[in-house]
């Protein structure tokens, strides 16, 4: 999966998938579980959300919680991301409070600090334009002290949405200026950095679209692996 090999990755784990439910007795249907977190990831990756959505469905039936209380945390999140990518906010954001219930239960400040990341974007989705901000901007400050400049620039672009539909045209110029060097750093495929220079150019020149946007947004992400686990 980290090679883009996704082909290859869906082989193999639905072969680890049926080795791990094959015998009643000696198999390990938790395992089997945890694997179909990993294949919804690499499911997202290639764009089916929906056999993503399908495989994290399947696995929440098959985890052992006491064994492994924040695999349920995971396969949550991810349930309400796809639904999100999908733009099913309402649904989303009908679970989204058992995934808070589990982050105040087992989850680390980064877990909590990615729900929040995830509220964001689903009041963005909703159309809740001022409380989107503020928490978008508060997650962006928050990956930025922890110096996790990749994830405080997919923020960024999500932040760009907002102001775009918006037609605040200042606040996208200044998100351009700052946004490319975030990702200049990092490990960001040829592909990415062109769309980041396109969205750099369509921000100064007061010609950036919502879809561009999303759709520059939803690449990197998935490039990048927002999912847990």
């Amino acid at each position: 999966r980290a090679q883009r090999r996704f082909d290859e990755a869906l082989a193999l784990l639905d072969k680890a998938i049926e080795f791990y439910l094959r015998d009643p007795q000696e198999g390990d249907p938790h395992l089997a579980g945890r694997t179909l977190v990993n294949k919804s990831k690499t499911l997202a990756s290639l764009g089916d959300l929906g056999g993503a959505i399908e495989a994290v469905r399947h696995a929440e039936v098959l985890v052992d919680v006491q064994r492994d209380p924040r695999l349920l945390l995971c396969l949550r999140h991810n349930q309400v991301l796809y639904l999100s990518e999908l733009e099913r906010y309402l649904e989303a954001e009908t679970l989204l409070s058992s995934v808070w219930a589990l982050v105040r239960q087992c989850g680390s400040e980064l877990d909590s600090l990615r729900t929040h990341w995830l509220h964001g974007q689903i009041d963005l989705g909703l159309g809740r334009l001022a409380q989107a901000e503020s928490v978008l901007l508060q997650v962006q400050a928050d990956f930025l002290q922890r110096k996790m400049a990749f994830d405080a620039a997919l923020v960024s672009l999500d932040l760009a949405v907002v102001y775009a539909l918006q037609g605040n045209s200042q606040e996208l110029k200044k998100l351009a200026l700052a946004v490319l060097p975030l990702f200049e750093d990092r490990e960001v495929h040829r592909e990415a950095l062109v769309m980041l220079l396109l969205f750099q150019r369509a921000c100064e020149e007061e010609r950036l679209t919502v879809g561009l946007a999303r759709h520059l947004s939803t690449h990197l992400s998935r490039a990048r692996g927002s999912a847990f686990l």
